[in-house]
């Protein structure tokens, strides 16, 4: 069996994608906690409508000919997202109000919506464009260093904040009327994480795609409370499988392409692994149960 070679380029890959998947996972902690984790489908979605207004001002106000995700600024491109972000909630939050639908109602209608409007602008004005590989599954392979000053960014923001308003985000994700936190505290507390769960995903799209954002925010926090009895076994679970099996997703696509000449995504490759080990823990769960 030949010996496996990893370059900087890989370990590279690998810092990137703990940084993103452990900040995924603790920012969909809370809104698994909280029953929202549909709010990150419907960013996940509208995201593309921002991409699309992006793209065609970059059309009308600059020379850029060809686009592509991992072109883009990432101040500009948060920057844009996160006012998308902004704007599904006021429609979601409109929606429920005014029509009186439900959450789920209302967050599928929005995300839908938008996100057809931004697929319809993207085919308009940007056929020739490189946008589709990039925005569903990423591309770990065009990174450089300064792509990892973004992903420690993004991963010291959400780790303190967590940190430091623990107790806070587990009131206010198992106390819905917020009775012990003051009103201000818990608007702070609201907007704060609304901003960092927008800046996980949004910065999380340009590395490893929507798909695996996805299935970052949801898996980790489903799966960890198969296995936990409180919020920080549940943090602690989801930050070590992250770690473990990102590692093992690195190894399995560089066996894949060293041994057999197969090209797999690694960032497809996390999420099914992490989708296994979920099988597995309920599997396991369902045996020591009829025993």
């Amino acid at each position: 069996m030949r010996h496996l070679n990893f370059t900087v380029g890989e370990g590279m890959q690998l810092l990137l994608l703990l940084c993103f998947s452990i900040s995924l996972s603790l920012v969909g902690t809370f809104l698994f906690l909280r029953k929202k984790s549909m709010i990150a489908n419907a960013i996940s979605h509208t995201v593309l409508f921002g991409i699309a207004l992006l793209f065609i001002g970059m059309k009308i106000f600059t020379d850029e000919t060809h686009f592509s995700l991992l072109s883009m600024g990432i101040s500009v491109y948060v920057l844009v997202s996160i006012i998308t972000t902004f704007i599904t909630i006021f429609l979601i939050e409109g929606l429920k109000k005014y029509t009186h639908l439900n959450s789920d109602a209302s967050t599928a209608l929005v995300f839908s919506t938008l996100f057809s409007i931004g697929a319809i602008l993207i085919t308009m004005f940007t056929r020739s464009a490189h946008v589709g590989v990039d925005i569903i599954m990423g591309n770990l392979d065009l990174i450089h260093r300064d792509d990892l000053i973004t992903g420690g960014m993004v991963f010291f923001l959400c780790a303190s904040f967590v940190y430091f308003f623990f107790n806070d985000l587990v009131v206010l994700s198992f106390d819905g009327m917020v009775t012990h936190l003051s009103k201000k505290n818990s608007i702070f507390l609201q907007f704060g994480f609304l901003f960092l769960t927008s800046l996980a995903i949004t910065s999380g799209f340009r590395f490893v795609g929507i798909a695996p954002v996805l299935g970052l925010i949801i898996i980790p926090p489903v799966t960890a409370s198969l296995v936990s009895k409180s919020v920080k076994d549940l943090i602690t679970f989801s930050v070590v499988t992250n770690i473990l099996v990102g590692i093992l997703s690195i190894v399995v696509t560089k066996v894949f392409w060293q041994i057999y000449g197969i090209g797999l995504s690694t960032s497809g490759m996390l999420i099914t692994l992490h989708f296994l080990l979920f099988l597995g823990i309920v599997g396991k769960r369902e045996i020591e149960a009829r025993i």
